[in-house]
């Protein structure tokens, strides 16, 4: 197994430790994705096999006289 699915594979693993090593250059650069996303699809799919609620989505919180797009205010709410 290799690139992205070795990685999310490694990240669903119930436990364990990383130990820092000297940094090699690996044979083959086989994760295209940035790691941010990476980590952040990881606990995606943690959540989803957990059975946890959907994600929380962005909801305009309204302000007085302006939108709340050009304003950028923003709360988020749980649930669908």
């Amino acid at each position: 197994m290799t690139g992205e699915a070795a990685f999310q594979k490694l990240l669903s693993l119930p436990g364990g430790s990383f130990q820092l090593q000297h940094f090699e250059p690996p044979a083959k650069h086989t994760i295209e994705g940035q790691w941010e996303f990476l980590l952040m699809e990881a606990a995606r799919m943690r959540d989803e096999i957990a059975g946890a609620t959907p994600a929380a989505e962005p909801v305009a919180a309204p302000r007085r006289g302006r939108s709340p797009r050009a304003s950028g205010g923003f709360t988020f709410r749980a649930g669908g």
